[in-house]
């Protein structure tokens, strides 16, 4: 039928709050429907209150337990209760306004359209027994985004509303008797809002009771949503005052009223309650309207209800949603993109993966001075897509005005908000967020659970909770009115064990009368502090027993399981080829096209016919990058003449035995096995480029040299480097450390030389010298092995050796700059040299080595003065560690190219790519490469574009400033190393434009190109560099791999293949530490510091997270204990 007139009261109401004007018609027809849904009798209008909009979802306890001890009374939601106040005490403005407005939540339900959770998020055994606001952040806000038909008749046009879950719900008049024994016995409370703009305050509340259909829900948690700050701020929605504010609940059923078959007191459920109004129906108020009702305008956003699909297959249209980090925009863009939509999101930079993981196709930051053009950017790359509009989920005057913007440049269409802005242009349609009973239910029942449990629909944003108590909810009011983002504000309103408590009944059956204890005054046995104390020891003690028993048990049956009695040996696939492969190339060698395990298995069949890459080294660079490619990309062989990946950063410990070697090296086949990949033990000699062959060699077990050609399609160069003798005499008496080989040798070295001291025959002046160590070299492994020397000699070397050589010992550190560790902060430097002063380690700065003898090392010294004085120090053992130089293989490439000019390194462009060989074929990385940053040279590269523009040659051309920073975007992007030197272009511009022409000719950009090359520096030779650079490759051919069959239709065989794939490297330090002898030092860029035991803790534990296997970490750990518990090994190995 027609809904009724509205009545003198309405209208005031109305006029006063305009966005209401025709919602109170619409609640007549809605709320009478409603109440002949229920079964309710043929009541007159008059008596049906609009209470709640909740959508309840629950749990039955299995046990009648569950049901029957009543749990203390609480209250409601937003404004509801946080504990028990007995008696009448009250206020009468207290009295007054609870008879308007109650907190305790009225939920009704149609217990058919009610959808169950699923058991894992409401069972008594489920994480979120204990955890309400996780419960209530979850599905209070999370699911703040539903969709509804535009028109009953078209089911395909949809609505997009907020919120989610409720039904809308009613309660009988109540005669003025009952009002009054209700406030009489009220033990509730709530946070009231006596005005707009006024903070809550918390006081009493009626406590309401069950009627037929219904029933009383005490709260546990509340989320705070976007709505109560806009009830707050600006009285929005409010009828009358004071009024209680409150959305997103969780708690339990306390009372059922009659009619009620679904839920049972104890049921612990959650609802979506928006307390609007608290006036009566005459007055033209309501507590919520339909958004599709008739008579209401609501934007049209034609979208479908989510699908279960997978993939979904895509609807054609467009969405934009602002504010994708909040709670509403991720779970609506969740839902959209399960109905097919196409979501551009706009959301903070620290969010962009937190979109992207909610399914936006593209997330825009919120900050970006050119927002509206780069949303209508993102809009118009779909141009068979249909605009829908813009979802604003934040709903402030800045997000509006973006808003608008961006729907002037698209020509207007709509915008759905929490509270829409009062004026909009004639092109835009502007409409409230909201849902009802027949749009929530089909989302809930059809799609919300089902996706759920097949991990479709994602449990997000996480809750933080900002307190315990309503006192609280203003707090976090004011965090949210702040701004927060990926996160939902949750406020727990009961106690942890109140939760709890029907959980924990539900497991316990009832105790029936005839099992029950009779009751006695007798007192309970009581037991002294000394028993206790005894009891919880041997209970301790006996459960650290059997666990470690256990545990043992364990260990030996997973040993047990480790042997194998039956033998393996089978029939194996070997090709032909691979057991006498064809000899040619340049030298007639034989060429191994074939390995003899390409066939021993169908993985290594399946990749015999993939690009052949070849890896020389096991060094950082080359473990970076077997650990960072795909198994099925690239048939993979490694040559190297050691098989082996050692850990460079702790090689110093290993040789004074704090460190066990193993425990440094990880078995190279390991790690070769994980891309099914081949190893050679071998020494790569030369490399001819022409026929891509890598010429091998290797001495058989009768000592004579075979060598052989390796056929390559790419080929990496990672064999390191060997150290710089800087052309001192005497080096054969020195030792080096490069390898496990070199440590071995120097820890011998060092035990033979005490030993020797320990002789009755060794004079004086002889044992003098044999304690006498000397390090060339003050760089960081100089350093740690000096310290690493002096720790053993002070500490271990009273335990097991005559004390008088502890006297006797010396260590010296030759350093030529001005300061050991003279790449670090100097500050670092200056803590290092007064560490080892007290340690009594001599340094000798300034100084140059000039020869060494097999009995002592001669150097000179700069003194005070200036003055050059020739010195020399006894010695027993040497050291030399400075710096590093080419491999004879580095040496032999370098002749070969013409463009290899650096005596050091093997020049690479920025793409890792060795200059001087084709395109794309071989790559060197690690410290026998450096990369070549010669910007000026590439200037008519960057020109020729522009002087295609203008018809000019390139080194005629003259730039202007716009000109210059699309010059400047191309250096960036070729040479990442000079971004640093590129920030301030303006000011670049002006300083190089020397005729002040405001442009600049070819011979300025030159200059100012040249300049930023010698700013420029040569990368560091650490394992850091080396680790990067094979990571990138590693990421670079990964992707070389899955565009290979794209290239090959299209019949790409040459050109820039990795600038068209890939971005260039770039270096990016992280970082420089050292140990310095129970002490240690760290240089973060800029952010320095050092300490004693406590550094060395976080020097450890960073080389301990760096390792490369959790075997290895195992033995560290291991190694240290031992070093605690019994001293260093003190035996030749």
């Amino acid at each position: 039928g027609a809904p009724p007139p509205a009545t003198a009261a309405g209208e005031e109401a109305t006029s006063k709050y305009p966005s209401f004007v025709q919602w109170k018609n619409v609640c007549s027809v809605a709320g009478r429907a409603r109440a002949e849904e229920a079964g309710g009798a043929a009541r007159p209008w008059t008596s049906l209150r609009w209470r709640r909009m909740c959508l309840a979802l629950a749990h039955r306890s299995p046990h009648p337990a569950a049901v029957q001890q009543e749990p203390e009374m609480m209250g409601g939601e937003a404004g509801a209760g946080s504990g028990t106040r007995r008696g009448s005490r009250r206020s009468k403005s207290a009295m007054e306004d609870s008879r308007r407005c109650r907190s305790w939540r009225y939920v009704w339900c149609l217990s058919q359209q009610v959808v169950s959770a699923p058991a894992h998020f409401l069972d008594g055994a489920a994480p979120f027994a204990a955890d309400w606001h996780a419960v209530a952040a979850f599905f209070f806000s999370a699911f703040s985004s539903v969709y509804k038909p535009a028109h009953p008749s078209d089911s395909s046009l949809l609505y997009l509303a907020r919120p989610a879950f409720f039904i809308q719900l009613y309660k009988l008049e109540e005669s003025s008797e009952e009002k009054n024994a209700r406030m009489v016995t009220s033990t509730n409370q709530a946070a009231w809002l006596i005005k707009a703009e006024t903070p809550l305050q918390v006081d009493d509340a009626a406590l309401p009771t069950a009627g037929p259909g219904e029933f009383v829900v005490k709260n546990s948690a509340i989320a705070i949503n976007v709505v109560d700050t806009h009830m707050q701020n600006a009285g929005v929605f409010v009828q009358q005052w004071p009024a209680i504010l409150g959305c997103d609940v969780a708690g339990e059923v306390y009372e059922v009223g009659s009619d009620v078959r679904r839920f049972k007191k104890g049921d612990r459920v959650i609802g979506h309650a928006i307390n609007l109004v608290s006036g009566r129906i005459q007055d033209g108020t309501s507590a919520l309207c339909p958004v599709a009702m008739p008579g209401v305008s609501t934007p049209a956003l034609g979208l479908p209800y989510p699908s279960l699909e997978h993939p979904v297959p895509s609807l054609g249209k467009t969405l934009v949603m602002y504010g994708g980090s909040s709670s509403v925009g991720s779970m609506a863009i969740q839902l959209a993109t399960a109905a097919g939509v196409h979501v551009v999101s706009i959301a903070g930079v620290h969010n962009f993966d937190f979109n992207e993981r909610c399914g936006a196709a593209q997330v825009i930051d919120r900050k970006d001075p050119s927002l509206a053009d780069k949303v209508v950017e993102a809009v118009g790359k779909s141009r068979q897509h249909q605009f829908v509009g813009i979802f604003d989920a934040v709903a402030t005057p800045e997000t509006y005005a973006h808003d608008l913007e961006i729907l002037a440049k698209l020509g207007g269409g709509h915008l759905a908000a929490v509270h829409p802005p009062a004026e909009v242009p004639a092109n835009v349609k502007a409409g409230m967020i909201f849902a009802v009973n027949d749009v929530a239910t089909p989302v809930w029942k059809d799609f919300v659970t089902p996706a759920l449990q097949a991990g479709k629909l994602q449990c997000l944003p996480l809750p933080t909770v900002v307190g315990k108590g309503l006192e609280h909810v203003q707090d976090a009011l004011e965090k949210l009115k702040a701004g927060v983002s990926a996160t939902k504000l949750v406020v727990e309103v009961q106690k942890t064990d109140q939760v709890l408590l029907p959980a924990v009944k539900r497991h316990f059956p009832r105790t029936t009368q005839s099992s029950a204890r009779g009751i006695h005054t007798k007192p309970l046995p009581t037991r002294g502090p000394i028993f206790r104390f005894l009891y919880r020891s041997f209970a301790y003690v006996g459960g650290f027993v059997l666990v470690s028993g256990a545990l043992v048990v364990a260990f030996f049956a997973y040993d047990a399981s480790t042997y194998q009695e039956t033998p393996t040996v089978g029939d194996v696939p070997v090709s032909i080829t691979a057991l006498h492969p064809p000899r040619g190339g340049p030298k007639n060698l034989p060429i191994v096209n074939c390995l003899i395990d390409d066939d021993d298995s169908e993985e290594n069949v399946k990749q015999k016919n993939k690009q052949r890459l070849v890896v020389l080294g096991s060094g950082w660079g080359s473990v970076a990058l077997l650990k960072t490619l795909r198994p099925e990309d690239y048939h993979i062989v490694v040559v190297s003449p050691v098989n082996y990946f050692l850990f460079t950063p702790m090689l110093p410990s290993g040789t004074v035995g704090t460190l066990e070697l193993r425990s440094l090296v990880e078995p190279i086949r390991r790690i070769v096995h994980r891309v099914r990949g081949h190893f050679l033990k071998a020494n790569a000699v030369d490399v001819d480029f022409s026929e891509q062959l890598v010429e091998v060699s290797q001495v058989d077990m009768n000592g004579v040299e075979q060598r052989f050609y390796l056929p390559y399609d790419k080929l990496v160069v990672g064999v390191g480097s060997t150290t710089n003798p800087h052309g001192v005499k005497g080096l054969e008496n020195c030792h080096y450390l490069k390898s496990i080989d070199d440590a071995r040798l120097i820890r011998n070295k060092v035990l033979q030389n005490l030993e020797q001291a320990c002789l009755p025959t060794t004079s004086d002046e002889e044992r003098r010298r044999l304690l006498s160590f000397v390090v060339s070299g003050g760089g960081p492994t100089g350093v740690e092995f000096a310290a690493e020397l002096y720790d053993m000699l002070n500490e271990d070397l009273g335990r097991s050796f005559p004390k008088l050589l502890r006297n006797e010992v010396s260590v010296h550190v030759i350093q030529s700059r001005g300061h050991i560790l003279n790449t670090y902060d100097e500050a670092l430097s200056v803590f290092a040299e007064q560490r080892f002063a007290h340690d009594q380690v001599d340094v000798h700065t300034n100084a140059r080595v000039k020869e060494v003898q097999p009995d002592k090392i001669i150097f000179t010294q700069k003194s005070e003065d200036g003055k050059t004085v020739e010195k020399e120090i006894p010695m027993g053992f040497c050291l030399w560690s400075t710096g590093v130089a080419q491999t004879d293989l580095c040496k032999t490439i370098a002749k070969k190219l013409e463009v290899q000019t650096n005596q050091h390194a093997l020049e690479t462009d920025s793409h890792l790519r060795l200059n001087g060989t084709p395109l794309g074929s071989v790559y060197a990385i690690g410290d026998c490469s450096t990369v070549q940053n010669n910007v000026a040279d590439h200037l008519v590269h960057f020109l020729r574009v522009i002087a295609a523009e203008k018809g000019a040659d390139p080194e005629k051309v003259s730039v202007s400033f716009a000109e210059w920073r699309s010059i400047a975007a191309r250096v960036k992007k070729r040479f990442p190393q000079a971004t640093d030197h590129l920030k301030r272009l303006n000011r670049l511009f002006e300083e190089y434009d020397k005729d002040k022409s405001g442009t600049l000719d070819f011979g300025e950009l030159h200059e100012l190109l040249r300049q930023i090359d010698n700013k420029l520096t040569s990368l560091p030779a650490t394992a850091q560099r080396a680790h990067q650079q094979g990571r990138y490759l590693g990421r670079k051919f990964s992707k070389i791999a899955h565009a290979a069959p794209g290239l090959a239709v299209n019949e790409v065989r040459d050109g820039d293949v990795d600038e068209v794939v890939y971005k260039a490297f770039e270096y990016k330090h992280l970082g420089s530490l050292a140990y310095i002898g129970n002490a240690a030092v760290f240089d973060f860029g800029g952010l320095n510091f050092s300490g004693g035991l406590l550094a060395v803790y976080l020097w450890r534990s960073v080389y301990f997270a760096q390792s490369v296997s959790f075997r290895t970490r195992i033995l560290l750990a291991m190694d240290w204990s031992k070093r605690a518990l019994f001293g260093r090994a003190s035996s030749e190995t």
